[in-house]
């Protein structure tokens, strides 16, 4: 037995370790919630820090330039804009996606423990790029501030902001006819089949859309009505509809935020959420009207979901707007107005929350 004893010491040594089983992550999807907030409030710690030097700047351009009031963010930004800055708007765009798709846990699924460090690392990455993007713009303010602005010709003039489209008064307060730029449809394609055209007697009619928009979007009214009239051609009659107010950090992150309400043709309302990214709109972080129409919509449940852009669906007429957007059964029209349309702005998705989020109102 003595002989036997440095053989089994030899093979105890020699033996590979014995595995034994780890134990399993545990998390919840209260902690995806809170991880999707915590890079919220990172992202609008950033914008509350770096967007009243931004607008500063952009302040101190206009007096340079000889802007007026109206729309010299809009001209900053043209200014502003380059390759570079729209490589920054991708990147951002992506991350957004990224970690709303990582926090997104589903009812009846276990969550994924190993995604909330892809999420971390997402947000890490996301605030890098905004902090990158900023430090640029800044950079470029900088330059712009500093060079020497051309010398006008005498008889040349600072040209005036364009005026707004005339009303034409009707019953509900203003006309559904464009005046002004004629609307045009973008690569406009069929709407999806699975979009119906709602039987008479179902959905809200124009007229309502019409009464429950009126003064909506301020002076382009008028042009309201030409995007809701071609709204009701592709799409019949919508099911629901919200009225809410959107605004943001595009400026930096390319994240847009929104709230309002939410009206069911089979009755009921209530406040409804939502966010998205979006490219060179809300500049400066203002507000805007947004008027949402909704197709095959039965219980508010079920907008609780991303929404992507139909291919080809896009709708432009004096300034007011609409892509098309689908999560595979409910369809939707969210129609604007301003800079984002202006500058071709892609929505991109958008996601619906019963509570806020990322939403900073």
């Amino acid at each position: 037995m003595r002989r036997l004893w440095p053989v089994i010491i030899a093979l105890l040594f020699l033996a590979p370790p014995l595995a034994f089983p780890q134990a399993a992550a545990i998390c919840t999807r209260d902690d995806f919630v809170n991880a999707v907030n915590d890079a919220g409030a990172a992202l609008r710690k950033l914008s509350a820090e770096n967007t009243p030097r931004l607008n500063a700047k952009m302040r101190q351009l206009k007096t340079k330039m000889r802007w007026p009031e109206s729309g010299f963010e809009e001209k900053g930004y043209q200014a502003l804009y380059d390759e570079r800055v729209a490589t920054f708007d991708a990147e951002a765009n992506a991350l957004l996606a990224r970690i709303d798709i990582l926090g997104t846990v589903e009812a009846a699924a276990a969550p994924d423990c190993s995604k909330l460090q892809e999420l971390s690392a997402a947000s890490i990455e996301l605030q890098a790029t905004v902090k990158t993007k900023t430090a640029y713009l800044l950079s470029k303010l900088d330059q712009m501030l500093g060079e020497a602005v051309p010398a006008r010709k005498p008889e040349e003039k600072i040209a005036s902001p364009p005026k707004p489209a005339a009303k034409s008064p009707t019953a509900s307060g203003w006309s559904t006819k464009t005046t002004g730029d004629p609307p045009r449809e973008v690569a406009m394609a069929p709407p999806p089949s699975d979009l119906p055209s709602p039987a008479e007697g179902e959905g809200y009619t124009i007229e309502e859309i019409r009464a429950a928009s009126a003064g909506l979007f301020g002076q382009v009214s008028a042009n309201l009505g030409g995007a809701i009239e071609h709204a009701f051609r592709k799409g019949g009659r919508p099911t629901a509809y919200i009225l809410g107010t959107e605004g943001g950090g595009a400026f930096l992150a390319g994240v847009r935020y929104g709230n309002g309400m939410l009206y069911l043709r089979s009755g009921g309302t209530q406040r409804i959420f939502w966010h998205g990214p979006t490219v060179g709109a809300d500049v400066g972080g203002g507000g805007s009207k947004t008027l949402f129409l909704i197709y095959k919509l039965a219980a508010p449940e079920e907008l609780y979901t991303s929404f992507t852009g139909v291919d080809g669906s896009a709708y432009l007429g004096g300034g007011v707007g609409f892509t098309l957007l689908t999560n595979g059964t409910v369809v939707m029209a969210p129609i604007r107005s301003g800079l984002g349309l202006r500058l071709g702005a892609s929505i991109g998705y958008v996601r619906f929350t019963p509570k806020a989020t990322w939403n900073p109102f």
